[in-house]
């Protein structure tokens, strides 16, 4: 989940596809994740929030690559 590593991908998570209702579902998949991440770590005490935050920046990352994915999608339509 560090800069310089390649993203951690779900198990038939094709970065490059050209599905939109695929991507959607990426983009629903990856929200949830980080606001799951977020309601966590207002709840969480100090020992828990460092792990938290870096998933959450994981789950973030992964979808802003989904919502920039459908931009270029939407263009080419």
């Amino acid at each position: 989940m560090g800069r310089g590593k390649p993203a951690r991908l779900f198990v038939g998570e094709d970065e490059g596809t050209d599905d939109l209702k695929e991507v959607v579902t990426w983009i629903g998949v990856y929200a949830e994740l980080a606001e799951f991440c977020e309601r966590a770590m207002a709840e969480a005490g100090n020992n828990a929030r460092p792990p938290l935050e870096d998933w959450r920046q994981h789950f973030n990352q992964r979808l802003t690559h989904w919502r920039h994915r459908r931009e270029e999608l939407l263009k080419i339509s």
